[in-house]
């Protein structure tokens, strides 16, 4: 897909989902549109959400401040592989939720590599700063090696002296969003569930001074004023028009 096409694309499904459209029903319409493949389909359904999920991550979202002292549960691959991407310098986007997340999309295929321990330094430092009471990492066990990260985590995290455990579950969404008082994740599956969470990767990027960051934080409030001015436009048709579209329906 062109760049042109790409950000036609981003406009055209924020804009669905502006207008109340649901996200998979928004999708199909721009992934026929313009002609997207399914890698692209799944990367706009990964950047761009809905007015309600927007909400529901503002009211959710933690400071760094807030996790000094606190149980602080860690959405392990998640945060991991967005680690990873910045490592290998891949692009990184600031979706319109303002949460930072990678492009990868099958971490189920994911496999440690020579980026791993540096990615889990750079993320169990990060932790160390913010100063959790507890620090709980959880692997997604039917991934491969997930045991073997598990423990190269949990003996990085004894050399940091962080108080902590790092786990394998089988339900790895549901565990790291319950077991800590906040989540570290950008999955939203795990922020449904979440009571808080915080964007650990953006605190990775911003002390990194990364340079691939696409930014889609703008377009949320950018479009808002663009969609108000077509709710006007359609009031203003059926003001003016009120009665004529009536005798329109009954043709």
């Amino acid at each position: 897909m062109s760049l042109s096409s790409l950000v036609l694309a981003i406009v055209d499904m924020k804009l669905l989902l502006l207008r109340g459209y649901g996200k998979d029903k928004a999708a199909n319409i721009v992934s026929e549109r313009h002609s997207l493949s399914r890698r692209d389909r799944a990367i706009l359904l990964k950047i761009l959400h809905s007015p309600e999920e927007m909400s529901s991550y503002i009211n959710k979202r933690a400071s760094e401040d807030d996790i000094n002292n606190v149980k602080l549960s860690i959405d392990g691959y998640n945060v991991l592989i967005t680690i990873e991407a910045m490592l290998n310098e891949k692009p990184v986007v600031i979706c319109d939720d303002r949460v930072l997340r990678d492009l990868t999309l099958a971490y189920g295929s994911y496999r440690p590599n020579e980026k791993t321990s540096r990615a889990i330094e750079l993320l169990l430092s990060t932790i160390a700063k913010l100063r959790p009471s507890y620090t709980i990492i959880v692997y997604d066990a039917p991934v491969s090696h997930s045991g073997e990260l598990a423990a190269l985590t949990r003996r990085i995290m004894k050399e940091k002296g962080l108080t902590g455990v790092a786990l394998t579950s089988r339900s790895p969404d549901k565990d790291s969003a319950l077991l800590g008082d906040v989540v570290a994740s950008s999955d939203v599956v795990v922020l449904k569930y979440a009571k808080r969470f915080i964007d650990i990767p953006s605190i990775i990027a911003r002390e990194m001074r990364y340079n691939k960051v696409i930014d889609l934080s703008f377009l949320d409030e950018q479009l808002k004023h663009f969609t108000r001015s077509l709710y006007k436009v359609e009031e203003q048709l059926y003001k003016a028009n009120i009665e004529l579209l009536s005798q329109l329906r009954n043709v």
